[in-house]
């Protein structure tokens, strides 16, 4: 119970007072036990809930962290798994939207089905990383003179660690800057290229190329008409000289024959020159469509090239 208070001493503290009154009326009985059992039974319990919950995050986020890690840095799991982590983890974090979780639902699936290897790993990984903690913490006042090595250097590795993790960092920017580019030159050699494909098939469709063909081919058929007109003459003229000598020369009607059987063939070849160069010429006309694909190309290739130096200018902006 409270231990009673002269008046005189309250009415000279009337803070002590009313503490004392408060204490005295809605607190304390008159044993001396608290009234408040109920309220704090119940603030005992939020207690234990809340620690509860702290104890099940700070799992959660260990959990996490160790699958981040096995996703980034594990040698023991093949590549295609630690890529299926890292899909895992930004689902945890919450970087995914509903779509990308609906096409990524065969990733999800596929973590399920090897979850007995991941779990292998993590659990690899977080009792090397507890008992790197329980070294720490087990360290003593007077430890060995090797743990006192390994304590004294820890400061001069963290700093090392700091500085080549910088390093990397930087190394990485520029190695982006040049694969970027690289990819650049490549897109403007393919550029060049798509460019002077273009050129030749104009050349073959409308250019010089184009009609000196038909003008060859036109010249080889009036050629062609020539022979076979000449042909007809002296063949008609050999006729008519034959008829009016009675018989004529036996030597100059062979040779006029066989002048004519030359003028045929020379006909005939030039015929089949004239059909194969019309054939090149209608093939050189048909490329149309692929001139059609290859400027479309062209074009998205101008497209990404724009894109590539867009993202040079901003990775020198970050660097």
């Amino acid at each position: 119970m409270l231990p009673p208070i002269s008046p005189q001493v309250l009415e000279q503290n009337p803070r002590f007072k009313s503490l004392y009154n408060d204490l005295k009326a809605s607190r304390l009985t008159d044993d001396g036990s608290s009234k408040l059992i109920k309220k704090q039974r119940a603030q005992e319990e939020l207690k234990k809930k809340l620690q509860s919950s702290r104890t099940e995050f700070a799992k959660t986020v260990i959990l996490q962290d160790g699958l981040d890690k096995l996703g980034s840095r594990s040698s023991e799991l093949p590549p295609e798994l630690r890529q299926v982590i890292q899909v895992v983890c930004a689902q945890l974090d919450g970087s995914l939207s509903a779509a990308d979780r609906e096409v990524l639902v065969e990733d999800f699936e596929y973590f399920v089905e090897h979850i007995e290897q991941v779990s292998e790993a993590l659990s690899t990984y977080l009792t090397q990383s507890a008992q790197g903690v329980a070294a720490l913490i087990a360290a003593t006042d007077n430890p060995s003179p090797q743990r006192q090595l390994a304590i004294s250097l820890l400061a001069s590795k963290a700093v090392a660690l700091r500085n080549t993790l910088t390093l990397q960092t930087s190394n990485i920017a520029n190695k982006t800057i040049q694969i970027a580019d690289l990819a650049a030159s490549i897109s403007l050699i393919n550029r060049d290229i798509l460019q002077v494909t273009v050129r030749i098939l104009e050349q073959s469709m409308h250019g010089s190329v184009s009609r000196a063909t038909r003008a060859k081919a036109e010249h080889l058929a009036t050629v062609a008409r020539g022979m076979e007109l000449k042909l007809s003459i002296i063949t008609h003229a050999a006729g008519s000289a034959d008829g009016a000598s009675g018989g004529g020369s036996d030597g100059v009607g062979r040779a006029l024959k066989a002048y004519g059987a030359h003028l045929r063939r020379l006909k005939d070849d030039l015929n089949a020159e004239e059909r194969a160069l019309e054939t090149k010429l209608k093939d050189y006309e048909n490329a149309g469509g692929g001139m059609k694909d290859i400027a479309k190309r062209y074009a998205e290739l101008m497209t990404e090239t724009a894109e590539v130096k867009e993202e040079i200018a901003r990775l020198q902006e970050a660097d």
